[in-house]
């Protein structure tokens, strides 16, 4: 008995969607990858692995200009060859997304979180190890990766003003990172 009222509900749920029907297009994008490397976020001033990133303090008053970079700290990606992770001839890219948006002039900068308590005019550069600015969601020019040793990426993160009047308060901003090895 419960098979026969399943399939009847089935039965008469398929009879009306197709009553409603429309026809359209889903297309799906994907990438299935061999490697599964080891990636970490890592302080380069201590080796420890792990989070979050400490850019210590500024004070509102320094930041004289909308543009102004003040305070900041360095953060390392480290991808690790072994088992199932052929670094042979592979660099990595890496593509940084603030989940609170693109800040600034282009959406340049990662925005911060805002709310009660929270510093205001305010957003973070990410930078390269050659202190050239990453811009929020475009990818970093290439990383050479050692295929027998862990490469280290290094990079550095600092507030930037994107106001005329930054306002004291607490700065936090979530960042998520794709790093693409081909």
């Amino acid at each position: 008995m419960k098979k026969l009222l399943l399939s009847l509900a089935v039965t008469s749920s398929l009879a009306a969607t197709s009553a409603f029907a429309n026809t359209g297009t889903i297309n799906f994008h994907g990438k299935i990858n061999a490697n599964t490397c080891s990636i970490e976020v890592v302080d380069p001033n201590t080796g420890v692995v792990g989070q979050p990133i400490n850019l210590g303090e500024a004070s509102a008053k320094d930041f004289i200009a909308i543009g102004t970079e003040q305070g900041g700290g360095a953060f390392s990606l480290r991808v690790s060859p072994g088992a199932g992770c052929d670094l042979t001839g592979k660099d990595a890219v890496i593509t940084f997304t603030g989940r609170q948006g693109g800040a600034g002039a282009g959406n340049a900068f990662y925005g911060v979180k805002v709310g009660d308590g929270n510093a205001t005019g305010i957003a973070l550069s990410v930078k390269d190890h050659t202190n050239k600015a990453i811009p929020h969601t475009v990818p970093t020019d290439p990383y050479t990766l050692d295929p027998s040793v862990p490469t280290t990426m290094a990079f550095t993160a600092v507030y930037k003003s994107t106001a005329a009047v930054v306002t004291a308060g607490h700065i936090a901003s979530d960042i998520d990172l794709l790093v693409d090895i081909n």
